[in-house]
């Protein structure tokens, strides 16, 4: 979360506090596990593609049969775990985006704080401080209310 002098008030309680960084990398994890399972169906393939050229006979025909099968149950296990790991990598993207949306708003806010602050103190200068620095709590805690909606 950002450590601005305002930053509790206007994005405190709304900062995502999951890591971004832990579900992108469980979301790179995933993608590496299916493309390991599209290897491994193409290797059974290979593998059962042999199979008749070697040898013959029923026996053959159904393992080379089974092989298939089996190749076919790893490709549907490798599209659920590409379908999981881009589900995952979205949610990465989605906080990264939320928090670079949060932080814009906080410095925003932030600045705009900053600069009613310094016209308050010029203006306390000139003439009653009390008035002056009510108004500019008055307008800070209504930039506050603003950012945070």
């Amino acid at each position: 979360m950002p450590t601005r002098p305002y930053s509790a008030a206007i994005i405190g309680g709304l900062w995502p506090s999951t890591s971004p960084d832990a579900w992108s990398d469980v979301g790179d994890d995933l993608a590496k596990k299916a493309d390991s399972l599209d290897a491994g169906a193409s290797d059974i393939r290979r593998l059962a593609d042999g199979l008749p050229a070697e040898n013959s006979g029923k026996t053959i025909d159904a393992m080379y049969e089974m092989c298939h099968r089996q190749a076919v149950a790893v490709i549907k296990q490798a599209t659920i775990y590409h379908s999981m790991a881009k589900g995952v990598s979205e949610i990465a993207r989605l906080i990264y985006s939320a928090r670079s949306r949060l932080d814009e708003i906080d410095e925003r806010a932030n600045e705009e704080i900053e600069q009613i602050r310094q016209q308050a103190q010029a203006q306390a200068r000139l003439g009653s401080s009390v008035a002056v620095y009510a108004a500019a709590k008055q307008a800070i805690a209504a930039v506050i209310s603003q950012s945070r909606a």
